[in-house]
């Protein structure tokens, strides 16, 4: 049993075109966007100090491409951290990824 819980809440804060992932009401983990007619670029991530190197960012990118895919939005990965994701979890969001991008971040 994990002797210090976390409570972990994702939100989307439109007005300032990012999603944010909190830990205990702490912000850790950003992700920049911008949504263009179907396309939702995802330009930035970043972290918070303290917060790299435990998940929270690959939770927070698995939940926006979720939210992409819910909302039928392609996915354009500017964002390193977010094409590296996404070449590493191809199976499960590379259809995402315009047509004609593919290629660029097929594994």
């Amino acid at each position: 049993m994990d002797a210090d819980p976390t409570r972990v809440v994702i939100r989307d804060n439109e007005a300032e075109h990012r999603y944010e992932l909190l830990v205990d009401d702490v912000l850790a983990v950003i992700v920049v966007y911008e949504v263009r007619s179907s396309t939702m670029t995802l330009s930035y991530t970043k972290v918070a100090e303290g917060f790299a190197r435990r998940g929270f960012s690959s939770q927070l990118v698995a939940h926006v491409l979720g939210e992409a895919r819910s909302r039928g939005l392609q996915v354009l990965p500017t964002c390193s951290f977010v094409a590296t994701y996404i070449k590493n979890h191809s199976s499960d969001y590379l259809d995402l990824v315009p047509e004609s991008r593919r290629g660029e971040f097929a594994p």
